[in-house]
């Protein structure tokens, strides 16, 4: 199982909701929940030999132009989403700010901190992971998480422990790029 979590990690930090970005959750709660939502794919999908988990790293000059221009265009809130944030006594300026899930953040450090703590406590406690070999690459190994995941499997059909019959199952929402 292959698990590309940039896609989680927005998913559970805000969902592009401002509603969500506003809510002043911790980063403790947001960890939790990308932590459980991963725990949920484990046991949806049952892996046998190997879970994966990648997250970006240092992206390439070309894409970090792209995200550049992107974050440029997103720093302004759209008026009716200014009144509607104060509406529900929501402050703008508190809001979580989603260029934190960026490689060499403080938010993606201290989430590679806490992931430690949570596969060593997932090996020890539950049986569904006890068996795992587990891989965590983050954002501060360079590199698109997909890519990671892709260069993992070519390493991994060059061993002797490979057989063709093994299945793999990558889930992110950049799989298209696969």
């Amino acid at each position: 199982m292959y698990l590309d979590i940039n896609g989680v990690i927005h998913k559970r930090a805000h969902n592009n909701s401002m509603l969500m970005m506003c809510s002043q959750r911790s980063q403790e709660d947001i960890f939790y929940d990308i932590f459980l939502y991963i725990d949920e794919m484990v046991h949806l999908t049952k892996p046998k030999k190997v879970l994966v988990i990648s997250a970006d790293g240092v992206a390439p000059r070309a894409k970090m132009n792209q995200q550049r221009t992107r974050r440029f265009r997103k720093a302004d809130i759209n008026p009716k989403e200014l009144e509607a944030l104060r509406k529900h006594g929501l402050d703008p300026e508190n809001m979580f700010n989603s260029d934190s899930i960026s490689a060499g953040t403080e938010f993606m450090h201290d989430l590679s901190l806490a992931f430690e703590d949570f596969v060593r406590t997932k090996l020890a406690t539950d049986d569904l992971w006890k068996d795992l070999q587990v891989v965590v690459t983050g954002s501060d190994v360079p590199g698109e998480g997909e890519h990671k995941i892709v260069e993992y499997i070519r390493n991994y059909k060059m061993t002797e422990t490979y057989t063709p019959d093994t299945k793999h199952c990558i889930y992110g929402l950049d799989a298209d790029l696969i």
